[in-house]
């Protein structure tokens, strides 16, 4: 094949964009035979046009949506190879972690982007197949971590730690153990909880504000820089709660494969994200009732054996899904974009968008 040429637009320098964009990329820019491009850090001054890509065979967009997304799209349709790229069901989301979805028109934005564009990309096949119903060009691209994450030597605290990293999207999940977890921490005021992202702990102690289970958690926001939220990361114990709906289900398993790359044993949600991921009693624990995450949680916290040894064997699975082994499906995908023929772009605009 000739050389393409192939550019990228995160959505923003956050956890998605990095793993999504900013980490492939990096990797395509070094190994790839192509000439490979990425928008830099920071908010997008104007929607682009034809004449910024006079040459570029791709352009991948991470989650284009609203009025300025589709008129970006409309502009760039036929001059390059358009991807769009997600790695959430933006048309099922929760209504209490993302309310600004559930506006119509916003909805139907998303839609018609889905449509405008040749292909899009997504991190797992459940998703492709939500997907589909808009585009039949979908890419199953999944999420990997960095290699150099396997040798990262995290930080170590006197108190035992239970750790979740998760934002403000997370609210219907943290409620399914909310109460479980906060038995856990009262039968052991030896373990602290750190929360990563959003600050869950009124979720154990709404009830008496003064509770020891209060003076137990402590919260680390997110950086900007990946890096230095790695290095923030000191649990002993990582959980995964997930609330059985239809959003949760196209999520991926990143924040096991974090953990695991880290040696860090997790107690996880069995559902899709994480069930195929986590080997049960041997990476980790999956499961299916609060109860059962109490019972899970409790045994990981009086068994430092089994925390050793469950975290090394995650390790060792974490291996495999390393970015530097897997850079090369970026490549294969955007290769096989370039060489389709013209995507059926779905009708005329919808009325006022």
């Amino acid at each position: 094949m000739r050389t393409l040429v192939i550019g990228g637009m995160p959505h923003n320098p956050d956890g998605s964009g990095y793993y999504r964009f900013y980490l492939p990329f990096a990797h395509l820019i070094r190994n790839s035979r192509h000439l490979i491009g990425l928008a830099p850090h920071g908010p997008q001054a104007a929607p682009i046009s034809p004449a910024d890509i006079p040459n570029m065979d791709v352009l991948a967009m991470q989650r284009p949506a609203g009025r300025n997304g589709i008129y970006q799209l409309e502009r760039l349709v036929g001059h390059t190879k358009l991807v769009y790229e997600t790695d959430d069901d933006l048309l099922q989301a929760e209504p209490s972690g993302l309310p600004h979805l559930f506006d119509a028109q916003t909805l139907e934005g998303i839609r018609r982007s889905l449509r405008l564009v040749d292909a899009v990309t997504v991190s797992t096949p459940y998703l492709a197949e939500q997907i589909r119903a808009y585009n039949p060009n979908v890419y199953v691209l999944p999420n990997f971590v960095k290699a150099g994450l396997l040798n990262l030597n995290r930080p170590r605290r006197d108190k035992l730690t239970i750790g979740w990293a998760a934002g403000s999207s997370h609210l219907i999940d943290i409620v399914t153990v909310a109460d479980q977890l906060r038995r856990v921490l009262e039968a052991n005021p030896q373990v602290d909880m750190h929360f990563m992202g959003y600050d869950w702990s009124p979720e154990l102690h709404r009830a008496d504000l003064q509770s020891a289970v209060k003076r137990q958690c402590r919260w680390s926001n997110w950086q900007a820089d990946v890096g230095e939220y790695y290095k923030q990361v000191d649990f002993d114990i990582a959980i995964a709660p997930l609330a059985d709906v239809p959003f949760n289900r196209s999520k991926s398993d990143i924040r096991a494969k974090e953990m695991a790359a880290m040696g860090i044993p997790i107690v996880a949600a069995d559902l899709l994200p994480y069930h195929d991921f986590v080997q049960d009693g041997k990476t980790g624990y999956l499961y299916s009732t609060a109860e059962e995450f109490a019972k899970r949680l409790d045994e990981l916290i009086h068994d430092p054996d089994a925390r050793a040894e469950m975290g090394a064997a995650a390790k060792e699975q974490a291996r495999g899904w390393t970015i530097e082994e897997h850079w090369v499906k970026w490549q294969d995908a955007y290769e096989e974009v370039a060489s389709s023929g013209t995507q059926d772009r779905g009708g005329d605009r919808p009325a006022g968008l």
